[in-house]
């Protein structure tokens, strides 16, 4: 087997996007041969990408045909969504070391407030020190199945996931969890919070009521099923509030580049 180092290696950044974007920007440096991004993982539009490669000339076109993105992939570009993804990625450059301290504050909040409120019940998954990336937390609470609580939650509009991917309808087992010794039962209680510095300590707060509200339910037998009385201010924010913003940040550079005009 090669050492690693000399096989061409190509990383999906997801939550290290920002970072690996920052080096090459500012320094040129691109910590891998290549890296791939994907715009909905940093608050962008779905079905936006792109690829940092170190050597155009040694990666083979996907479609051949039209001659755009320097011949590596034909095909009309969506310039609008590419164009205030630029745009927000230049601000979220500059303020990136900024955004870290406050997700380094919200990551500990959360930790110590999971701590607080299930004590020996909640079991973290994820390293809580040394080398980890702040932001993505994966820990199980004793006596809660994670499907029903995340369709409990997604009635509230917060969502977080469960087990080691996005979520979904249907429990699978992931093999990643369980060749780290998660059998499938141990997999049921498994939750993934993610956050970033949109986020507030109130949404926290918001995200453990509303589990031990779906706890006491479920011991009592009480409806899982949303009631329309309930307050649904405060909850966790999702990026389609980001897209939102996105779109009216656009608008006004259009509105901008009229009035040079």
């Amino acid at each position: 087997m090669k050492p690693i180092i000399k096989i061409r290696n190509h990383s999906y950044g997801q939550r290290q996007q920002m970072r690996f974007l920052e080096n090459y920007i500012t320094e040129k440096i691109l910590p891998l041969q290549d890296t791939s991004f994907s715009s909905h993982k940093m608050c962008g539009i779905k079905g936006l990408g792109g690829i940092a490669i170190s050597d155009i000339n040694k990666i083979c076109p996907l479609i051949h045909g039209g001659g755009q993105q320097d011949g590596l992939r034909g095909g009309t570009e969506n310039f609008p969504a590419i164009k205030v993804w630029g745009e927000y990625l230049k601000e979220k450059i500059i303020s990136y070391k900024e955004d870290q301290k406050k997700i380094n504050i919200l990551d500990s909040y959360c930790i110590n407030a999971f701590k607080r409120e299930f004590k020996n019940r909640v079991i973290f998954n994820s390293f809580l020190k040394g080398k980890r990336l702040p932001g993505i937390i994966n820990l199980s609470i004793k006596g809660i199945p994670n499907n029903e609580l995340i369709a409990f939650l997604s009635e509230r509009k917060i969502f977080i996931g469960n087990s080691s991917v996005c979520n979904n309808i249907h429990f699978e087992e992931s093999k990643v969890l369980h060749a780290m010794g998660f059998s499938g039962e141990k997999q049921k209680n498994i939750l993934r919070i993610s956050f970033d510095e949109n986020n507030r300590i109130i949404d926290f707060d918001k995200l453990i009521k509303n589990i031990k509200l779906f706890e006491h339910n479920l011991k009592t037998d009480k409806s899982l099923k949303m009631d329309k009385s309930e307050d649904l201010n405060d909850v966790l924010p999702d990026c389609e509030s980001y897209r939102k913003i996105a779109l009216k940040y656009w608008f006004s550079q259009i509105g901008k580049n009229k009035d040079r005009k």
